[in-house]
């Protein structure tokens, strides 16, 4: 049985829940409707003087309530700390997958690269600088392969070059993920408007608790 009342505050104030606060809601909400349960399941299994032995307990369980939709959504769309799910929108869902085929195609224009100046690197891999993916080229042969530098090594013997031949592919990337995080802000918004619209329950229960 969480706190909520410095979210709630929070949420009121126009402020925009994190994952982790909604997951806290989350856990309130079913913690209430389980504490709810287990009186109702002892009355049901016909325990013995189950009201009378605490009847002040019970009559405060009975007042808990939950909001299955709140909770359901809450559950299903984010999975950790930082971590929302694909299944939060479908709108979320077609960002992630465009930017995932993108960054297929970039890797396999990448591979190629590498492939016809493998002399030329430090490394035959594709490693990604400030999100633009890039490939680790050999200082010495600094512009034989065209493209942006995004750094060097610690030793400055490997230059991290995003080549020309993905720099839009890699502006995409970019879009996406701005995208994306917008995207996700409107679904922490969304539910934390629900958030507030339940307040009168959850400080309800917070005081039953």
């Amino acid at each position: 049985m969480r706190d909520l009342r410095e979210a709630i505050t929070y949420a009121k104030a126009d402020g925009t829940l994190t994952c982790g606060q909604l997951l806290e809601v989350a856990s309130f909400l079913k913690a209430s409707d389980e504490i709810r349960r287990a009186i109702s399941k002892a009355r049901s299994a016909g325990s013995p003087l189950v009201d009378e032995t605490e009847p002040d307990v019970c009559a405060y369980a009975d007042k808990l309530e939950t909001s299955d939709k709140l909770l359901e959504k809450i559950e299903t769309s984010i999975l950790g700390q930082d971590e929302v799910s694909d299944k939060a929108s479908r709108e979320l869902s077609s960002i992630r997958r465009e930017r995932k085929n993108i960054a297929s195609g970039i890797r396999s224009l990448l591979d190629r690269v590498i492939a016809n100046h493998a002399d030329m690197l430090q490394e035959g891999i594709v490693t990604l600088r400030e999100g633009r993916y890039c490939i680790p080229v050999k200082a010495d042969f600094n512009g034989r392969i065209e493209g942006i530098v995004h750094g060097a090594s610690s030793s400055g013997q490997t230059l991290f070059i995003e080549p020309m031949s993905v720099v839009e592919a890699n502006n995409k990337i970019a879009e996406l993920t701005f995208a994306e995080q917008a995207e996700i802000q409107r679904i922490l918004k969304s539910f934390t408007n629900e958030v507030v619209s339940i307040s009168p329950l959850l400080e309800n229960n917070m005081e039953i608790a």
